[in-house]
This record gives structure tokens, sequence and C-alpha cells, in this order.
């Protein structure tokens, strides 16, 4: 179908990409697979359940050829719902989201403290993070708190929400382990 072609993406190596308008090929340089764009219309309107970007592109995923730093910034564009959606589509979209996420907004209740560990091994960009708890739930505490800090060595920013069970112990552990830190925000 399409020609490809070379680009730069943020001053990156270059990588190839599909050109967005189809460029038939020579015939010398198409394979059985390589159809017209004609041959594309009449698959998009059959009647089949099968789709036809398949039998089009075959199992190439193109996205492949995008370095993370350009898949990141198209993740910056989205919603936040967007991207959750876009991390399932492979773990290579999962990690890159991840990492490409600085701002994270969390509930703060005490439940979360053994899921610390795999959130912020996802999340290990965060510069910005909101924890916040309801008056009828139980809080974290100076534990979650410091196992937040050892994972969060980026952190510039924290404000916390309804935090009633953590103390200065917590608070502590907080500035010994996020030297980062340049705001502090705390209420009930």
């Amino acid at each position: 179908m399409g020609q490809y072609s070379s680009t730069h993406c943020g001053g990156g190596p270059k990588h190839r990409h599909r050109s967005l308008h189809p460029t038939p090929l020579p015939n010398h340089h198409r394979s059985a697979s390589d159809h017209s764009q004609s041959d594309f219309f009449s698959l998009m309107n059959s009647d089949e359940d099968e789709s036809p970007i398949p039998f089009v592109f075959g199992n190439r995923d193109y996205t492949d050829d995008l370095p993370d730093e350009c898949l990141a910034l198209i993740f910056q564009c989205l919603s936040s719902g967007d991207r959750k959606k876009c991390s399932l589509v492979s773990r290579r979209w999962l990690l890159v989201e991840g990492q490409s996420r600085h701002r994270l907004a969390l509930n703060a209740k005490v439940e979360i403290l053994p899921h610390v560990p795999t959130i912020f091994t996802r999340f290990d960009s965060v510069t910005k993070l909101a924890l916040r708890c309801d008056r009828k739930s139980v809080s974290i505490n100076d534990e979650a708190l410091t196992l937040i800090s050892l994972r969060c060595s980026k952190l510039i920013r924290l404000k916390l929400r309804g935090c009633r069970d953590v103390t200065e112990v917590g608070m502590s552990a907080f500035a010994r382990n996020c030297k980062s830190l340049k705001k502090f925000s705390c209420g009930s």
C-alpha cells in the first residue's frame, strides 16, 4: 500500500513510518499480500465480520517503529481516560504510558499499602502526587507514606487531603527520602 519514509521526531534518531497517503509500489516491489486501493475499499464494504486491516497490513505493528519518546509525547496529548485505555494495548504501551505520567492522584485509603510497590514501579516518573482520603475511610499511615517516599524520589509536589493517620514520623521520612520536594500541601 503506502511507501515508507524516514522522519525525525523530537530530534531523536531516524525511524521509519508508513505514509498517511498510500502510494502504490511498482509491480516488481509488490508482494502477493499487496492490493490496490480499490481492493481495500471493496474489503471495507464487504459483509464479512473480519476486519480488513490484518489482511491489508499483515501482522506488523507499525507503532513499533516509533521511539518510546515519541509515543510518550502522543500519550501526553490524551486525556487521562484515553491514556488508561492506551495502556491496555500492549506491554510496551503500558510501560511507556507509566513512565511518561508525571501527575498522579490516588485514593489514600489504608488498603492501598500492599499495592504501593506495584503502583510506583509502573509510575516511576511521578513528580506531582495527590493523596486524598474521604472522612468515612481509614487513611494511609506512616508506613505507607514512608514506602511512597522511597519509591518517588523525583517528587516535587505532594498534596495530602484527609490523611489523618499520617504523623511526623511519616513526614520526616518523606523529607529524608524526597530531596527534590519543593511544595507540600496538607489539609483535612
